[in-house]
């Protein structure tokens, strides 16, 4: 049967190259953890249960790690199904697409992806569920960035034929990661046996500001939505967020959520929300959540930028040069956008002693910085 749709996936593809071709778009732009763009469906890229991914940074690169993230911007437009990602090369047209798991189904016009390329600040890798590392519902990743790491931020995709024929594995069930003690694994949320051979594509971020992980809580869920608060993204309808479900972030935890999952931002911030816009999310529920964008923003004091600070890192105190003669507001936030000092300053050092060490955002009046405390 697996056969028979690649068969009629390549028949169709065929038959739309004379659409397809002439619609190249580039990604978006280049942020700090890789290219990024978000991809609408359209008539000339659906074919079936696919559409495809007519990017000059994709085309003919079969080794591509891609990962993807279901928008609801800017149509509106749901697709309750699992989706994944494939790659087909033949008639000299090479090119990745998304799919739906169920291996039928229609993708809807109007339908959005958020597509992620990563980059170097991270590790990117495929994983290949084998005899040899699924347990049950799980496959086990063995990968120097993910073991022994209870805080690593796995963000992971379906990759359909990663490796050739050998990997034509559909997996329709909702997925997510956690972490076993020792090591971090892919499972299936309905608890069902992990298919051999299933390919994923995983991305392990360096730490930063712009991954962190979101918790489902009574105070942010409506229904099936719960709503992230977070500097970086709140009033950013242009932000371009990856999200994987995470069932304990840094070993505690222990939600399912056995739906397809999707972002879509509300007009203040954004939210992650269950396909079927039904399910009521569940509370405790967490995602890792990676911002693909404007990190510039949040990055080290650039010289166009009218206020300088030092040590960065910083370990107990950090001086500011304020040549503007003006009290500044200067708050210091955690990655999940926790406010931990507030403090109005003219020139008088910031006493951060009292974090813990680690990366933080510090917000200048409404300017970002990335702050690292040692």
């Amino acid at each position: 049967m697996k056969n028979l749709i690649l068969k009629w996936r390549w028949a169709l593809a065929v038959l739309s190259i004379g659409l397809l071709m002439g619609t190249t778009k580039n990604l978006k732009a280049q942020g700090y953890y890789g290219g990024f763009y978000t991809h609408i469906a359209t008539a000339s890229t659906l074919i079936g249960d696919f559409t495809i991914l007519n990017d000059t940074r994709l085309n003919s690169t079969p080794g591509a790690i891609i990962l993807i993230t279901d928008n609801w911007d800017p149509n509106y437009v749901y697709n309750n199904f699992n989706s994944g990602i494939w790659y087909y090369d033949m008639s000299g047209y090479n090119n990745w697409a998304v799919y739906n798991e169920d291996g039928g189904t229609a993708i809807p016009v109007g339908s959005a992806y958020n597509i992620l390329l990563p980059s170097s600040n991270g590790s990117a890798f495929i994983h290949t569920a084998s005899a040899s590392n699924i347990i049950g519902n799980w496959t086990t990743i063995d990968n120097p960035a993910t073991n022994n790491n209870p805080n690593a931020l796995v963000f992971i995709t379906h990759n359909w034929g990663a490796s050739g024929d050998a990997n034509n594995v559909y997996n329709n069930k909702p997925t997510g990661v956690w972490y076993d003690g020792t090591k971090w694994a892919i499972y299936n949320e309905d608890g069902s046996a992990f298919p051999d051979g299933a390919a994923y594509n995983v991305f392990v971020p360096d730490p930063g500001t712009h991954a962190f992980v979101h918790t489902a809580t009574a105070s942010n869920i409506t229904d099936w939505v719960t709503y992230i608060d977070n500097p970086l993204l709140n009033g950013n309808p242009d932000a371009t967020i990856i999200v994987t479900h995470n069932w304990n972030p840094g070993g505690v935890g222990s939600v399912y959520n056995d739906k397809p999952i999707g972002v879509y931002y509300t007009g203040a911030q954004w939210a992650i929300y269950n396909q079927d816009a039904y399910t009521p999310m569940p509370v405790g529920a967490s995602f890792n959540v990676l911002i693909a964008d404007n990190f510039t923003a949040v990055n080290d004091i650039s010289a166009a930028k009218p206020l300088s600070f030092s040590p960065n890192p910083a370990t107990d105190k950090i001086a500011f040069s304020n040549t503007s003669d003006k009290t500044l507001r200067i708050q210091v936030l955690d990655i999940s956008g926790k406010l931990l000092i507030d403090k109005l300053l003219l020139n008088e050092s910031l006493d951060v002693s009292a974090l813990i060490p680690g990366i933080y955002i510090m917000k200048v009046d409404n300017t970002c910085y990335k702050l690292i405390k040692q």
